[in-house]
């Protein structure tokens, strides 16, 4: 047992491996990546049970089923940061060149994100009898990535100048990163007072009258059917607002690959309804003061007169006014105690001095108060 024993370490003394390899440059959700690595054994014994195990940025993913030559299987693809791969036995000063291909992920970004992180693999190569060697990429290898912006939209936040209207909203995004982007989409969301009519430019995903999806590639963009860097999109909705209650619209845009979302870009529209809000805040009240009890002379009662003026932008629709006495001046019925009753039939509403009266619609009255001094029959409220 000794002897052999002996005999296994100096056959291990005498075998060396080794490890090397290239990195390609990738881009996020881009066409994927080959990484060649060559293994060495540069002893006079055989490596037996060799593997070699590769750690690589998180988001930078092996593809299945890529490796090279056949004769190389993987051991583990789990995580896909993280494969190992058995290779096969390497007689004394061999070589073996073995490649795979690999992808840039979403789940790069954040990573890419931390300026201290640096994007090199590690590769270790070990063998039987506790033999390793590793090598560590010997330059950082190059991921780039898209960014869309909106970059703007015209009409954001349209002025209504009537109800209901119809207005447009143009569009314009760009790829504001540093790689090419093969597919995105821009959805929206409208308040209940705003419709979606309809939408030009893409591919319409979906179509409510609140929501919106539409889809952009190929041939929306330009000659190599990729929006790269620095290109722009213009497209454009049709709108109806109807009302002022809810006029938010929520836009934006998305882009990724297998089932990840890398970028989500929010953005808000609304409408102005300035033009279109009444303001009433501004009347005056006069009165000439009456000189007997309603129920001896009616028409010398107390005469008012309220005028009401719309001091906004927008017209007033379905106004309504309450009328109530607070206060009389002393001494005008019997010098001790006022009473007051107001005289329905005598209101008239019109819109300017001159204008024709207009229908009177009471809601409600109550019944004023009671006393012998209105004697006139009770059509009399206050």
């Amino acid at each position: 047992m000794f002897r052999y024993g002996v005999l296994f370490l100096f056959s291990l003394l005498w075998a060396q491996g080794s490890v090397t390899a290239t990195e390609p440059s990738l881009q996020v959700c881009g066409p994927n990546g080959t990484v060649s690595v060559t293994v060495f054994n540069t002893g006079s014994s055989p490596l037996t049970g060799v593997q070699l195990a590769v750690q690589m940025p998180p988001g930078v993913e092996y593809v299945p089923g890529t490796v090279s030559p056949g004769t190389v299987t993987e051991v583990s693809t789990t995580p896909a940061n993280q494969p190992v791969f058995g290779v096969p036995d390497l007689p004394p000063n061999s070589i073996m060149d073995i490649t795979f291909r690999v992808r840039a992920t979403c789940d790069v970004i954040p990573f890419l994100s931390d300026e201290n992180n640096e994007v090199r693999n590690t590769y270790t190569l070990t063998w039987s009898g506790g033999g390793s060697a590793s090598y560590t990429s010997a330059a950082e290898y190059p991921i780039t990535q898209p960014s869309l912006q909106y970059l703007s939209i015209d009409n954001q936040n349209f002025s209504a100048s009537t109800l209901p209207e119809i207005f447009m909203r143009t569009f314009t995004v760009t790829n504001a990163g540093t790689a090419p982007l093969s597919l995105f989409r821009h959805t929206e969301t409208a308040g209940s007072s705003v419709t979606i009519v309809s939408s030009s430019g893409g591919t319409v995903i979906t179509h409510t009258a609140h929501n919106l999806v539409l889809e952009f590639s190929g041939s929306d963009f330009g000659s190599n059917n990729l929006f790269d860097p620095g290109e722009t999109v213009t497209f454009t909705v049709t709108y109806q607002v109807t009302s002022c209650n809810a006029a938010t619209s929520n836009f934006s845009l998305t882009w990724g690959c297998y089932s990840q979302t890398c970028q989500t870009v929010n953005e808000t529209g609304g409408v102005d309804f300035a033009s279109l809000i009444p303001n009433l805040n501004h009347y005056k009240f006069s009165y000439i003061q009456e000189s007997s009890c309603y129920g001896d002379a009616p028409a010398n009662a107390n005469h008012g007169r309220l005028l009401i003026k719309n001091i906004g932008l927008g017209p007033a629709k379905d106004i309504e006014v309450d009328l109530y006495v607070t206060f009389w001046p002393p001494d005008v019925y019997d010098g001790v105690s006022s009473y007051d009753r107001i005289d329905t039939n005598s209101i008239t509403l019109k819109i300017g001095s001159g204008g024709t009266p207009l229908p009177r619609v009471i809601t409600s009255a109550q019944s004023g108060t009671v006393h012998s001094c209105f004697t006139a029959t009770d059509v009399v409220k206050n």
